[in-house]
Order: structure tokens, then C-alpha cells, then sequence
């Protein structure tokens, strides 16, 4: 397992230092935890007592991995070290509850479903990919639906949609109280997912989307969209070198300002071809815009998907049509 590790103490020689600062730590479970634990065996809240030696950061090829590690805060990493679990209630009360119903989640779907689909569905849900094997994960890549596998605006804009619902059917829309509902929904399920910068970019701009429904305001992505960057920005500068940042934000971008456009064309092109009273018309009218959402979200993200995977799927687009339903 590789887990990124809070320092409390350190002890060189015979003293104990109090020191801060996280550590990347590659390690094996000791026998009693993979005894006694379901997966995951290391989990928020865990006090390690590990032996081993604190190391910088190794050079790679090609790559600069201590400064990659250093943007994340990661000064040191520790490999292979002899481990014992000391106490599993440490952390933040709040947040252990939320990783232990995650991983109480995650434990019914591998319970009542067969591998792979048990470790796809934890990953679809609750953005838990530990699971996933690598040739299944290269596949989603080679077939330009990886996108799939991370939580985003499509997971929230369902949350979002059966809470507005809930909310008007239980509170009535005379109230704009009925608004709330939605609102804890997806910032609870933001929190469960693991608030990861797609999923944190999607709750705000959910939220601004419930704002706007509040003050009757003209609902907008970009402004959205800018205002989610800001925030998480301010809140961690760091996050601007995230890949799931960049890929979430470009993507949706992309389908702010050229989805709509795209679809007006691909309609307009096929009904000038087409008879207006046959089937054909009724399939393009249904399938224009989702194949324009995923062709402005590709071709937005092309660049960084080359730079950072080295790796360009050509079949992006109509997998993506055919796979998001």
C-alpha cells in the first residue's frame, strides 16, 4: 500500500522529536491487520508506528518527482518499513465518519457484486479506485472513457436534479426553503466522494446554480465556473498542477462555450439531409447535443490529455455517447 502519512514525532538515536510535515510511505500490512481488517487496511484516523529510514524523494527520467511530491506538501518518503497500528481513532471525529461509511459502501458493492463491476461501481460512486485493475484502467483510457470513472458534474447534476425534486415535492416551491435540500445533498455527497478538485468544482457550482434559482438570476457555467477555480484555488494554490483540476475545468469550459454552438450545426447539417417527419429526424434531435458535449469536452482536453498521458484516444467521442447512459 502507498499512503501519505501526518509526522508526529520523529526519533533519531535515542531521543523523540516533535516534528510536522507528511510523508509518502510504500508498506506491507502487518499480518494482524490483514487479519483482522477488510479492505482498505490502512484507513483516515490510523497511528502508525513505523521503522525505517526517512529518504528524499527519488530523481526519475523525465520526470520531476520530488517537485511533483513537493506541491502536494510531500517532503520525504519512507519504503517498506516495519509497521503497527497504535490507535485508529485519531483524526478529525467528522471526517473518520464519513471514510468509514465510504468504506462500509464500498464493502456492500464488493459483497453483492462479481470483480470488475464490484470495483468499477466503487469507483463510479465513491471515487474509490484502489480496485481497479491496471489493464481494466488502461482500457477505459485506450477507449477515451476514463472521464467515466471520476466523480464529476454528472454524479452531482443527478444528486442535484432528485434533490430540487425532493425538496419541491416535500417542502412545496412557495418557499425557496424547499432549496436547501439539494444544497446538503451535494455537499454531502461531495464530502462521501472524497472532495476531490472535480467533485469540489461541481458542488460549487452547483450551489451557484441554487443561488441563482434563489435570487432568480440568469444561470451561467462560466461565472460558475470561474468562481469554483477561485475558491479552490485560494484555498490551495497547489491545485493548479493537479491533473484532475486541469482536466475538470478544461473540459468544462469546453462544454460552456461549445456544446450548444456544436449542436445548433450537427442539427441543423443532418435536417437539411433529412426528412423533417421520419424517425431519423427524432434520433438526431435526441442525440445532437449529447455527441456536442462530448466532442467540446474532448477536443478541449485534448491537449492536456497528450501532454500528460502521452496517450490520445480516437474513438473518445462515440464511446463516450454510447457509454455515459
Amino acid at each position: 500500500t502507498r499512503l501519505r502519512l501526518g509526522v508526529e514525532r520523529v526519533r533519531v538515536g535515542d531521543a523523540w522529536d516533535e516534528e510536522s510535515g507528511d510523508v509518502l510511505v510504500t508498506l506491507m500490512a502487518p499480518a494482524h491487520l490483514a487479519r483482522d481488517r477488510d479492505s482498505p487496511l490502512f484507513r483516515y484516523g490510523d497511528r502508525l508506528l513505523l521503522e525505517g529510514a526517512l529518504e528524499p524523494p527519488p530523481d526519475l527520467e523525465e520526470f520531476d518527482y520530488p517537485a511533483y511530491l513537493a506541491r502536494q506538501g510531500i517532503g520525504s518518503v519512507m519504503v517498506f518499513p516495519v509497521a503497527a497500528l497504535v490507535d485508529d481513532s485519531g483524526g478529525v471525529t467528522f471526517r473518520r465518519w464519513l471514510h468509514d461509511a465510504r468504506i462500509s459502501l464500498a464493502s456492500s458493492l464488493a459483497r453483492v457484486l462479481p470483480e470488475p463491476k464490484a470495483s468499477v461501481g466503487q469507483a463510479l460512486l465513491l471515487g474509490l479506485r484502489d480496485g481497479l485493475d491496471d489493464e481494466l484502467v488502461d482500457d477505459f483510457r485506450a477507449t477515451g472513457t476514463s472521464h467515466v470513472l471520476a466523480i464529476s458534474g454528472l454524479h452531482v447534476g443527478i444528486i442535484l436534479g432528485v434533490g430540487l425534486a425532493v425538496g419541491a415535492w416535500a417542502l412545496g416551491r412557495r418557499r425557496q426553503l424547499y432549496l436547501m435540500v439539494p444544497l446538503l445533498l451535494i455537499w454531502a455527497y461531495a464530502l462521501l466522494a472524497g472532495m476531490s478538485p472535480s467533485v469540489t468544482r461541481a458542488a460549487i457550482m452547483g450551489s451557484v446554480y441554487l443561488a441563482a434559482l434563489l435570487f432568480g438570476r440568469p444561470r451561467s457555467a462560466l461565472p460558475a465556473l470561474g468562481l469554483a477555480a477561485a475558491i479552490m484555488v485560494a484555498r490551495d494554490p497547489d491545485t493548479l498542477w493537479s491533473v484532475s483540476f486541469q482536466l475538470s475545468f478544461t473540459a468544462v469550459a469546453g462544454i460552456a462555450l461549445g456544446a450548444v454552438p456544436l449542436s445548433d450545426r450537427i442539427r441543423t447539417f443532418l435536417e437539411d439531409r433529412l426528412s423533417p417527419d421520419g424517425v431519423a429526424i427524432r434520433v438526431v434531435s435526441a442525440v445532437a447535443y449529447p455527441v456536442a458535449i462530448s466532442a467540446a469536452a474532448t477536443v478541449a482536453t485534448l491537449p492536456l490529455v497528450a501532454f500528460h498521458f502521452q496517450e490520445v484516444s480516437l474513438v473518445g467521442i462515440p464511446t463516450t455517447v454510447l457509454v455515459l447512459p
